[in-house]
């Protein structure tokens, strides 16, 4: 599968609110690319692949990227049905992803800077710029399983070990369990 399409957030990127009279609102437009794949391997195994790319510009009055931001994600599955253990699961499926991350963009903005001797006459401004691409790499390893109830719904039990967690490269490896019951109604 490929999948192209454009995200236009007009009071800011990922969701942010700036407000466009306040002079700190930051249009965004983010077009972006993903292509997916899933490979049936026999057996009741598959193999499902994704990547994603992302191409981000920002313009605002006070703090712009000059330059546009790229972004990317990707993911890899192996999912295999419980076959004899189907009294405690139905699927079973380990995965290696990266989440979204900011490859690469630097933020401009006009700032005031720190006068030597505090003055009223007025103050003095420069140009800084500020990159976007994170210190690390968060990659996740998940084991899940899936246990389908029918109408009584399909509960989840998951377990994640996180490296750089946040994209962030001093960050300690996290590990983390977690549970869902989803019922339609």
């Amino acid at each position: 599968a490929l999948t192209i399409g454009e995200l236009n957030e007009p009071l800011g990127p990922l969701g942010s609110y700036l407000p466009v009279q306040s002079g700190l609102a930051l249009p965004s437009k983010t077009a972006f690319l993903t292509l997916s794949q899933s490979w049936s391997l026999g057996g009741g195994y598959s193999f499902n692949g994704n990547v994603g790319l992302g191409r981000t510009q920002i313009a605002g009055q006070l703090l712009s990227l000059p330059v546009a931001a790229w972004s990317s994600s990707w993911r890899l599955a192996l999912d295999s049905e419980c076959g004899g253990f189907a009294a405690i699961c139905s699927d079973v499926e380990l995965s290696l992803s990266q989440p979204l991350r900011m490859e690469g963009g630097s933020f401009q903005a006009v700032l005031p800077d720190v006068p030597d001797v505090y003055q009223i006459s007025g103050f003095t401004y420069s140009t800084r710029q500020v990159g976007v691409a994170p210190s690390g790499r968060q990659v996740d390893l998940r084991l899940a399983t899936d246990k389908d109830f029918g109408a009584g719904g399909l509960l989840r039990l998951e377990g994640a070990i996180i490296r750089q967690p946040g994209n962030q490269a001093r960050a300690p490896v996290a590990m983390g369990v977690d549970a869902s019951w989803r019922v339609r109604f």
